[in-house]
């Protein structure tokens, strides 16, 4: 729900293609002017990182006829993937205490066009590096979950379906792991896709 106002002196009787985004202080992203492109900057990007959370809107043919006044509501340009897991303090209470994790997820692009906003280059698996995981909750029908994991992915207008695979790490023992993954994932922009369950203990009768 944040604002801002934005004056722009335009000429009459010309159209203009206006690009807005907004980012948190120290977000990993580089604007390239010509060509309009975001880079991700994945690299050793570490994962459950909030400063790569963004916000976009693409106005194009707006037809300058005088003085204006207009009201834009920015979107988010990713799917937010979440692991978040009801069994957090069973699995403390029996040894393992996931303080630290990491993911992976399969066919991400590199780039933002801020022409149509497409995320575009070629395709690669990237791995959100480990990481301390968020501390905070998510109710789910009743329940509260902790989390693991949250990433944010450049998905298209039209969504998409990615492999990914979430590692949690033992404090104790960081070679003490548990690996989740999952194939088959919908995820789509400005939505949140959650994946959640008993993700760090099994049931044994």
């Amino acid at each position: 729900s944040l604002t801002a106002t934005v004056t722009l002196q335009l000429v009459t009787g010309k159209t203009y293609d206006l690009v807005f985004w907004a980012q948190a202080d120290g977000a990993p992203y580089t604007f390239t002017p010509n060509g309009r492109t975001v880079a991700m900057n994945y690299g050793t990007a570490p994962a459950n990182a909030e400063n790569r959370d963004a916000f976009f809107h693409i106005e194009n043919g707006l037809n300058i006829t005088g003085p204006m006044d207009k009201s834009i509501t920015l979107k988010r340009p990713f799917a937010q993937l979440n692991f978040v897991t009801a069994d957090y303090n069973a699995a403390v209470a029996s040894g393992i205490e996931a303080t630290t994790t990491s993911v992976k997820v399969k066919n991400l692009k590199p780039t933002l066009s801020l022409v149509d906003g497409k995320a575009t280059g070629t395709a690669a698996e990237v791995e959100f590096t480990t990481a301390a995981r968020p501390t905070e909750t998510m109710p789910i029908n009743g329940t509260s979950y902790d989390y693991l994991a949250m990433n944010y992915l450049p998905i298209d207008d039209s969504g998409d379906v990615v492999e990914c695979e979430m590692t949690a790490y033992d404090a104790a023992n960081a070679s003490d792991t548990r690996v989740l993954a999952v194939s088959n994932v919908p995820v789509q922009r400005n939505y949140r896709t959650n994946i959640y369950g008993n993700l760090l203990t099994s049931t044994t009768t």
